[in-house]
């Protein structure tokens, strides 16, 4: 009876706290970023007040008691020039609230006042500015009459990490890049206060973040809390609420829906084997009872009053085990919440506990109940023999058949992978309960047989053995229960040891490695550094590169390093190898540039067409070169400056400025009106697609540097140019003729820089593709982002399920 109540009671119990330590999973392994409540709100000239406390007056005052106090932040898109009469770089203004404490300045001193800004000190040293310095930057949406903002640097900073205050917020990173196929600089957010988005500050992005308060959220606050967001998200037309709450109570509701299945179903099995156990044990000692039974019955009791004696004795037993089955199952519970549970799942006593008490009481009554009838309803003659006379028949009871009938069921369904669900739980139980029905049902039958064949011989004491054995009722109902336990045991000890196997595999699907370290790194080449410095094999640590979408919805794009990838991380279990060997490097190698001096002779055909001859006469082409340096950025470099048309070669000296060594990136080519006075700037204007289109061809012979002739002529080591906003005719591509150190470039140019890229970096990424292709695409040809966090061409040499 203990053992009965102590199972029924567990399974509310270890439910709710399986429950609980689902949530508890999903929001303690979760980023913060990840689990924080957001509202977003645009500030525009139409809605000049919007401001912070407008966010926080949206979120109901419910939902706020289990989140931290909100971080607000203010953040503008601005212009700014670096060069006068260039393009200007984009780069964000951001104020965020208590940035003063989660950032370390290097000098000066943080914004405190409109107009005063704290720049990166990777910027301040690339750009030699100095505390004073005055900044002239143009809103991004601002009207053309718009005068700007002027902004003083007053100190220079350095991101402290932060993930519950930062949220994901990169602030540096950028600085020294380029952006336009290398023509325009990046910068660093800058940080401003406050009071710079006043008034006169026309587009402003504001936010909201509450970090959620892990330590208070609870089971029941997930439904109540998205449904109060959606009732606010309704209400308000200029604040978008974005919460986690919905996935999050979507993903948990999954994990319900198998937790209040398995536990139950399966601590429902463990308590019908205890009630076997309990109504075997009370037949027993029914059974023990017959005299006295029969001594009452003699004198004068009824059969009612014959009940009462020994139900009055058993059921006091039976209901003395209950309490001794919760305070059992509680010392389970607790055991699990604190040694085998997440941390921080509460201690909870659901109303269901009492109600699996009472049913615990029903079935150990009932069951004593069910013993006590055959001896009660004999007659006296009948309970004065110590055991009861078997019912002999050659039928199998009706009961044994139903149970078989289902265990076949039940095998069929999992060998045909159709079966599932709680039929799928039961088969084991349904399965065991079946072969001990049909080893009870075989054994009683042979004990019969060899009775009678012991009598046939003479063998006395072997035929008494045999029948006592086939006549006792108890034989078949202990041989039922200890196959059913033993069956039990084994189908316990082999479910461990596969939900083992299962756990490890998805640990390793989810990790991917024996051990992940996940960083905030934005520099592929400086983290590929850093781990050749660790492990020059690239056998023990290898650098795996996630490249999120903004879009939450999206599919992230993974980079890796294919033999180190081989070595370290796991391969995923029951599927095919990944064929990583399809996704090495290009066999076009790369060209490594030393610093030094590029010379060539240039000569050029290129010219605009004859009836624009007069007015575009002056038209120039201007040739430069893109290198990456070490560090991943991308420089641009002028070659030469030619007329259009050119009358004559023109012999080329350009200094490559590659201290630390470079690697030649493309070549790019723009026809431009000559450029006025002042100071170039190295980054080169994209410009417009516009007419008159200029056609020809650019030869470069005698490329060297340094002396040295540099082998770039093969037309196959070089790909056609790509700009989204060049004319459709636009075009920078290999001629015939080249070879060796004379390379002939096909130019179509309407006033764009064009870029030839060199083919060590292919024009489409080979890809495993994990699931479908993304919409728009085919395996051939699909897009993705790619480490630059802009769209890349990518085609499967594999595709695999996800």
């Amino acid at each position: 009876s203990a053992l009965i109540a102590a199972f029924a009671a567990l399974a509310p119990l270890y439910s709710r706290a399986l429950e609980q330590g689902l949530l508890r999973q999903q929001v303690f392994r979760a980023e913060p970023a990840d689990t924080a409540l957001s509202v977003k709100a645009s500030r525009t000239p139409t809605a000049p007040d919007l401001g912070l406390d407008r966010l926080d007056e949206v979120v109901p005052q419910s939902v706020q008691a289990l989140h931290h106090h909100g971080i607000g932040t203010l953040s503008g898109q601005v212009l700014y020039a670096p060069f006068p009469g260039r393009p200007p770089a984009h780069l964000s203004l951001v104020y965020r609230d208590g940035m003063c404490e989660h950032v370390r300045l290097t000098t000066g001193r943080c914004p405190q006042a409109a107009g005063e800004v704290a720049v990166t000190q990777a910027d301040l040293a690339l750009w030699k500015w100095k505390l004073g310095t005055t900044l002239h930057a143009d809103e991004k949406d601002a009207p053309s009459d718009d005068p700007g903002h002027d902004l003083t640097v007053v100190g220079a900073y350095e991101q402290q990490p932060d993930d519950a205050y930062w949220m994901r917020l990169q602030l540096g990173g950028r600085s020294g890049g380029s952006e336009d196929g290398g023509n325009v600089p990046t910068f660093d957010d800058w940080l401003t206060a406050e009071a710079s988005f006043d008034d006169a500050w026309g587009h402003a992005r504001l936010t909201m973040q509450y970090p959620l308060n892990r330590d208070l959220v609870t089971l029941d606050d997930i439904p109540a809390t998205a449904a109060a967001l959606a009732t606010a998200s309704r209400s308000s037309n200029e604040v978008t609420l974005d919460s986690p709450m919905p996935s999050l109570l979507t993903q948990i509701r999954a994990g319900q829906g198998q937790v209040r299945l398995v536990v139950p179903l399966l601590m429902a099995q463990l308590a019908l084997l205890g009630a076997v156990v309990l109504l075997s044990v009370a037949a027993a000692a029914v059974e023990q009872r017959r005299p006295e039974v029969a001594l009452a019955r003699l004198r004068g009791r009824s059969r009612d009053g014959a009940r009462w004696l020994v139900m009055g004795e058993l059921g006091l037993t039976v209901l003395l085990g209950l309490p001794v089955g919760l305070v059992l199952a509680l010392a389970v519970n607790e055991a699990a919440r604190r040694f085998v549970l997440p941390p921080g799942v509460p201690f909870e006593f659901p109303l269901g506990v009492l109600l699996a008490l009472l049913a615990a009481a029903a079935v150990s009554v009932f069951s004593v109940w069910v013993a006590a009838q055959p001896v009660l309803r004999e007659p006296i003659s009948s309970l004065l023999r110590r055991v009861a006379s078997a019912r002999s028949s050659r039928r199998w009871p009706v009961v044994d058949v139903v149970i078989v009938a289902l265990a076949l069921a039940g095998i069929a369904g999992l060998a045909t992978s159709s079966g599932g669900g709680p039929l799928a739980l039961m088969t084991p139980t349904l399965l065991s309960l079946a072969v001990g029905l049909v080893l009870a049902n075989a054994v009683l039958h042979a004990a019969a047989s060899a009775g009678g064949a012991s009598v046939r011989r003479g063998r006395l004491a072997s035929a008494l053995a045999a029948y006592q054995l086939a006549r006792r009722p108890a034989v078949r109902k202990v041989l039922t229960i200890i196959t059913v336990a033993t069956a039990l045991a084994v189908f316990a000890a082999g479910a461990l040891v596969i939900g083992d196997r299962n756990r490890e595999n998805r640990a390793q699907l989810e990790a991917g490695a024996p051990v992940a370290l996940v960083t905030d790194a934005v520099e592929p080449a400086r983290l590929e550094r850093a781990l050749d410095a660790i492990d020059p094999s690239g056998t023990t640590a290898t650098p795996v590169a996630v490249i999120r979408p903004r879009d939450p919805g999206s599919t992230p794009t993974i980079a890796l390093v294919p033999k180190g990838f081989r070595a370290v991380g796991f391969a995923p279990p029951q599927q095919d190898p990944l064929r990583l060997d399809r996704l090495e490097p290009p066999t076009v190698p790369s060209v490594r540039l030393a610093d030094g001096v590029l010379t060539a002779t240039v000569s050029s055909t290129v010219r605009l067409p004859a009836d624009d001859r007069g007015s575009s006469g002056a038209a120039t082409l201007r040739l430069g070169l893109v290198v990456t340096t070490p560090d991943g950025q991308r420089l641009t470099r002028d070659l030469a400056v030619l007329q259009v048309p050119t009358a004559k070669p023109v012999r080329l000296r350009a200094p490559v400025l590659c201290p630390r060594g470079c690697r030649l990136d493309s070549l790019t080519a723009k026809v431009e009106a000559p450029a006025s006075g002042g100071r170039r700037n190295p980054w080169e204007a994209s410009g417009t697609a516009a007419s008159p289109q200029a056609t020809g061809q650019v030869s470069l012979s005698g490329l060297a540097l340094d002396g040295t002739a540099l082998d770039l002529g093969d037309a196959d080591r070089w790909q056609q140019s790509t700009k989204v906003d060049a004319a459709p005719d636009d075009v920078m591509r290999p001629a015939q003729g080249s070879s060796g150190d004379h390379l002939v470039v096909d130019v179509a140019n309407s006033g764009v820089v064009l870029a030839m890229p060199y083919a060590d970096v292919p024009a489409r990424v080979p890809a495993v593709l994990a699931g479908p292709v993304p919409p728009g695409g085919t395996a051939a040809t699909f897009t993705a982002y790619g480490l630059s966090g802009l769209p890349t061409t990518m085609a499967a040499v594999q595709q695999v399920p996800a």
